[in-house]
């Protein structure tokens, strides 16, 4: 619009008024020119970056009772739920791949990894240590791993989560899909040897169980799986299963809450600390890359808690998958103001022909919104905002919330025990009465 009024200013002015054509462009240039450079200037830097991995490759953890691959000497050397050659390897191509990534940017700033937590499990903290090594290899670097089994566990103890997970599997949803597969449920209650509907509110994690025994079984290991566990038609609606365990398992907010309200606020904080520092308040030694070694649970929860889980289809997270969350900041060379941008990053690494590769997809929280109108990127105000009812601040507040249950059970019987001896009470006394009188 300024360059056709301009133009039809000039063709209306006669030769005469060249002159003071040529001084208004000539202030509209001193205008146009700093703000397009401004613009141009305010230019994306990253300032951290957090990666809850998941584990490599792993062995089983359950049998169902016919299973011909029970003998963990013979087939599972490693031990059960362990990492297998495979996982290992691809968890050092991982090491290796995000360090190809984020090279230069610690070399800049010297933000090398110091520490990084893991789940209690065997497998995430080896998985931690295999990474690190990989990722810091040729480097002066070493990096102590510590185990978070509140944070990044859902094994956990926690009486809150286990009443509201026994509401979320008895009420009508559950048990209307769980009806709907009943007859194949009662099928491979035959063929494995286990009673799937013994306890109705477990049968769809066992499902879930036996799905992964048998992928790991018959499709990476490549063992002489039953006929029935070859059958198309059982594979998809195993598949099917074990999406909905997932999806159903951790819904309820409550539970989403108490199983990644202390991960999202230990990286808020981080992030929080550097972007209320600018970079000359920072120490040139402060780390910027942080690992979260966990399970496919974690990032279901953190996917279903943020909303993005539908993004991934809904499906369980692949092996040393993970939720990347990159922090950048921008920095005008004019105002000297500094804003701060969260990406959020679904980082799949795939084997196909003997080869890994990488698969990026960019998650967008659609409640987010941020001022260089790109939507691949969400404000770090925003991002606060939109986390702060999920975010448990400190272990003792996780306690707190956790416990509370058994708190409001100790009510229920003291009120229980109250109401039951009021009748005692009562009858005795009508008793009492109807025989003085």
């Amino acid at each position: 619009m300024i360059s056709k009024t301009i133009y039809d200013l000039y063709m209306d002015y006669s030769i005469h008024q060249l002159p003071i054509l040529s001084s208004f462009l000539l202030i509209l240039s001193f205008i146009v020119v700093p703000i397009r450079t401004q613009i141009e200037q305010e230019q994306l830097q990253l300032h951290s970056v957090h990666v809850l991995m998941r584990h490599g490759d792993r062995t089983p953890t359950h049998f169902y009772p016919n299973d011909p691959f029970q003998d963990v000497e013979k087939y599972w050397p490693e031990g059960l739920g362990e990492l297998n050659d495979h996982g290992r390897l691809r968890i050092r191509f991982a090491g290796e791949y995000y360090r190809k990534i984020y090279d230069k940017f610690l070399q800049d700033t010297n933000g090398w990894p110091k520490q990084c937590l893991s789940s209690p499990a065997h497998r995430a903290q080896e998985t931690a240590n295999l990474f690190m090594e990989s990722f810091l290899n040729n480097t002066k670097f070493s990096v102590e791993v510590h185990q978070d089994g509140k944070m990044l566990s859902t094994g956990v103890k926690c009486p809150l989560h286990d009443h509201v997970w026994l509401q979320q599997m008895n009420s009508k949803k559950v048990k209307e899909y769980l009806d709907s597969k009943r007859n194949y449920i009662d099928y491979l209650s035959e063929k494995t040897g286990q009673n799937y509907w013994l306890i109705e509110s477990n049968t769809l994690r066992n499902m879930e169980f036996l799905t992964t025994t048998l992928e790991i079984e018959r499709d990476e290991y490549h063992l002489s799986v039953p006929e029935w566990a070859l059958n198309q038609t059982i594979i998809k609606q195993l598949d099917d299963m074990k999406r909905h365990a997932f999806w159903f398992d951790w819904q309820p907010i409550e539970i989403q809450k108490l199983r990644i309200g202390l991960l999202l606020n230990n990286i808020t904080e981080h992030i929080r600390t550097m972007a209320t520092n600018d970079n000359n308040d920072l120490d040139k030694n402060d780390q910027r890359f942080f690992l979260y070694s966990a399970h496919d649970v974690n990032q279901v929860i953190l996917l279903q808690a943020l909303e993005l889980y539908d993004q991934i289809d809904r499906k369980p997270p692949s092996y040393s998958s993970a939720i990347v969350f990159e922090h950048y900041q921008t920095l005008s060379s004019m105002t000297k103001d500094t804003k701060h941008f969260i990406r959020i990053i679904y980082r799949q690494i795939f084997n196909e022909l003997s080869k890994f590769h990488v698969s990026d997809r960019i998650l967008t929280i659609n409640s987010c919104h941020d001022e260089l109108k790109n939507e691949k990127l969400c404000s770090f105000e925003e991002f606060d905002k939109i986390t702060r009812p999920l975010r448990i601040l400190n272990e003792q507040e996780w306690n707190s919330e956790c416990f509370e249950m058994n708190h409001i059970t100790d009510q229920i019987i003291a009120n229980q025990w109250i109401i039951i001896s009021t009748l005692i009470f009562t009858i005795m006394m009508t008793r009492y009465y109807f025989v003085i009188g």
